[in-house]
């Protein structure tokens, strides 16, 4: 035991170097690791960005066609209301019972035929 306490009280300075060498290089791979994590981060960001401009874009390609596709419907709904009231104002010709009969007796006739 007193050959233990003699080899540190004369290598005491070494030993203290050594310690606060381990430290150091413990403290510089951390700080090396973190710069990695640092860049890995970075790097995912840049690439989010880049995927949320192209999501911008493609919103903007589809917030176009919704315009237009908006812009044939309503074209097409005043087609149907011209066409609506042109059916509302077409009179109905009014046939007697005697056109009627005649019409009825031809196509009768010719599902016999």
């Amino acid at each position: 035991m007193k050959q233990i306490l003699l080899r540190i009280k004369h290598n005491w300075k070494l030993i203290i170097v050594s310690i606060t060498a381990i430290l150091s290089a413990i403290a510089y791979f951390l700080s090396k690791q973190e710069e990695r994590n640092v860049v890995k981060t970075k790097k995912k960001i840049d690439d989010n960005e880049k995927s949320v401009e192209k999501l911008q874009g493609k919103k903007e390609r589809v917030e176009e066609e919704k315009i237009q596709v908006k812009k044939q419907v309503a074209k097409k709904k005043s087609a149907v209301k011209k066409t609506e009231t042109k059916k509302k104002t077409t009179p109905k010709q009014k046939r007697t019972t005697s056109e009627a009969k005649k019409n009825i007796l031809n196509k009768t006739s010719g599902k016999k035929k």
